[in-house]
């Protein structure tokens, strides 16, 4: 149990709401063992979640990069003397 407190803790691609409603379900999961594992599905959906903001990140950077370069297009460069 407390190693998975501790590898939850440590994440950082990825960050869980509720750490201590997981490690409830994972108590009550390690009794009966049936069903998927808590934390396997916690971790899942977090990943899941932000990959899908890293998505949304990426989309809005490349909006933003093409609309400089539409903006910066039909700027000529100066000539340094």
């Amino acid at each position: 149990m407390a190693d998975c407190v501790a590898y939850l803790a440590a994440a950082t691609g990825f960050a869980i709401a509720d750490v201590d409603a997981v490690i409830g379900d994972l108590e009550g999961w390690v009794e009966s063992a049936t069903g998927p594992n808590p934390v396997t599905a916690a971790v899942d959906q977090a990943v899941s979640d932000a990959t899908a903001d890293l998505g949304r990140r990426q989309a809005s950077v490349d909006a933003e990069s093409a609309a400089v370069k539409r903006e910066t297009a039909d700027v000529e460069p100066r000539s340094v003397a």
